[in-house]
């Protein structure tokens, strides 16, 4: 996912004060972005988001040099395209190396739309594919601009995906510590509830051994005085 942040940092309102809190400065991940696209998510912690910036920014500028073979990016006089160039500049040093390649100081590379002869039907169709090229070039130079500012403003569009779900994160943790409460005030319950029950049984126990006993200790005096004899009243005699 994302780098290792502190509550304290997700949950901050503003997202350049949240960069700072990680230790990154904005002005820094501003100038990778510019330099090279997407190095400046990357280096403020949004990985995800800089590899895909670096991708599309990169794969559509490369795409527009390739189409025009070379042409798209270039200050020769004449034939060169300098208002395109505001744009494209936007892309970093991509733009610099496509400048070089133009101007044929990369070692053993040279532009193709050089080999191509005026008037031939390879000509003509460089026109169109120069253009394609331009628009190519200059979509990503632009696209480039947007990300370098969005470094610079703190990634505002994550931090408060970020701070979303640490909000939510944060009342999962209630929910299940309010679970985890209830669950243990139910099982107290229960606890004392098994507690009042054994000692009920245990009274209820002692009160019939008690009735047992006295019951016991009554027999033997029931049967003393059954045993004991009974004196025989006089019998008077019969008169003559």
């Amino acid at each position: 996912m994302s780098p290792a942040t502190t509550p304290r940092t997700l949950l901050a309102p503003d997202p350049i004060a949240a960069l700072k809190e990680r230790g990154k400065s904005p002005e820094l991940a501003a100038f990778l972005g510019w330099l090279i696209p997407g190095a400046g998510h990357i280096y403020a912690g949004f990985r995800t988001k800089g590899v895909v910036s670096l991708v599309l920014v990169l794969g559509l500028f490369c795409a527009g040099v390739v189409i025009s073979r070379g042409e798209s990016v270039s200050l020769r006089k004449p034939g060169g395209h300098q208002f395109a160039f505001m744009a494209q500049v936007g892309a970093g040093l991509p733009t610099f190396l496509a400048l070089a390649y133009d101007a044929e100081k990369l070692p053993g590379l040279t532009p193709g739309y050089k080999a191509l002869e005026v008037g031939t039907d390879a000509y003509g169709e460089q026109i169109p594919r120069s253009e394609t090229g331009l628009l190519f070039t200059m979509i990503a130079g632009l696209l480039n601009v947007l990300l370098v500012w969005d470094a610079l403003s703190g990634v505002p569009g994550a931090t408060q995906r970020r701070v979303g779900e640490a909000r939510r994160q944060r009342k999962l943790e209630a929910l299940r510590a309010e679970l985890e409460g209830a669950q243990g005030a139910e099982a107290n319950e229960a606890a004392e509830s098994a507690e009042a029950n054994e000692a009920n049984e245990a009274n209820e126990a002692s009160e019939a051994n008690e009735a047992s006993e006295a019951n016991e200790a009554g027999q033997p005096d029931a049967g003393a005085e059954s045993a004991e004899p009974t004196e025989a009243e006089p019998t008077e005699a019969p008169k003559g």
